[in-house]
């Protein structure tokens, strides 16, 4: 079985973890409805100033960012969001 969206191995997360290797929000912009798009590029943009602060500020900032993204997911699916879930859930 697939990872579930709200799992850290999840497309959602997924995408957000190419999207700072990249530098392209692109990657996960598709997973959040679109009225999301902007306060997702506000989050982003803040996680990528964050992550030149140091590894303890990138990990912060990188779980904020996983963290909006899903919710907003979730959001747009109607669900609710009840956080991050471990990888390796099926």
């Amino acid at each position: 079985m697939a990872p579930h969206c709200d799992t850290m191995d999840g497309p959602v997360v997924t995408a957000c973890k190419m999207a700072l290797k990249m530098g392209n929000i692109n990657y996960v912009i598709p997973f959040v409805p679109k009225e999301a798009g902007e306060e997702l590029t506000l989050v982003y943009n803040k996680t990528l100033k964050a992550r030149e602060l140091g590894e303890d500020a990138k990990d912060v900032a990188d779980l904020w960012f996983f963290e909006t993204s899903v919710r907003l997911h979730r959001k747009g699916e109607g669900a609710p969001y009840t956080g991050l879930k471990p990888a390796g859930l099926d």
